[in-house]
């Protein structure tokens, strides 16, 4: 399991959402894929309650890039996959994103030309913190009210931010659990 599995799992088991759709990058996960290809290999996980109910689910879908939960016929467990819900406007939806891997560059990992971490009148620069562009007012503005929806990324240091947006009893909930250490901004 990963910090990604956890936050995943319990992120939506609060949220409870009919569909979870976790955005994944298949470079190295498909053998056709390595990270010298061209282009954008990023496609959505769909994910039933039976498939996140666990870390341990989240982590087998992550291995084989499909849904890993049981669908269940009433009491007896059916090996088939979950199926998804059949679309209606009743559904509920959380997207996550992870970002984590894709941590800014140390100046120490740079490599090739003058580019030695220096501002163009010598000032050395040093990454404080590392954040998301995202435009939280507009995305709340277009977004449906029945989704949620949770980017995790590294912050430049050894600990991880989220950019979260959900529904006010969720944002109460993750507030007393002590979870947070740090609010950046709220919207």
């Amino acid at each position: 399991q990963s910090t990604n599995d956890i936050l995943v799992s319990w992120f939506w088991n609060l949220v409870g959402p009919h569909v979870g759709l976790m955005a994944v990058n298949f470079r190295q996960r498909l053998d056709i894929v390595g990270d010298d290809h061209a282009g954008n290999y990023v496609n959505p996980i769909p994910y039933t309650p039976e498939d996140y109910k666990s870390a341990n689910l989240i982590r087998r879908s992550l291995e084989t890039c499909r849904r890993a939960g049981a669908a269940t016929d009433g009491e007896a467990k059916n090996e088939a996959t979950t199926e998804l819900p059949r679309p209606s406007s009743d559904l509920t939806f959380s997207v996550i994103s992870n970002w984590s891997s894709f941590l800014p560059v140390k100046r120490d990992e740079r490599s090739g030309g003058d580019d030695d971490g220096d501002c163009t009148d010598g000032t050395e620069m040093t990454l404080i913190r590392h954040l998301p562009i995202v435009y939280p007012g507009r995305m709340i503005e277009t977004m449906p009210k029945r989704m949620s929806f949770l980017i995790v990324f590294s912050s430049g240091t050894d600990d991880i931010g989220c950019v979260l947006i959900a529904p006010g009893r969720v944002m109460e909930e993750i507030d007393c659990c002590g979870i947070v250490e740090e609010k950046i901004a709220e919207f």
